[in-house]
């Protein structure tokens, strides 16, 4: 399924769109998708609490 074909959940606190179905991290009231984080910032935001879970 191509990514026009999917339904948008939001936009993240980084500007990325997020599609239902891909893997975030929530923080706070803030998500972040996954996939557009890099190590460093991923391992961050999981030492602060950030919960994954689907869009």
């Amino acid at each position: 399924m191509s990514q026009q074909s999917k339904e948008i959940y939001g936009i993240d606190a980084l500007g990325n769109e997020v599609f239902k179905g891909e893997t975030i991290l929530i923080h706070g009231k803030e998500f972040f998708l996954k996939d557009a984080l890099k190590e460093e910032a991923l391992e961050l935001l999981e030492r602060l609490g950030a919960v994954e879970t689907k869009a």
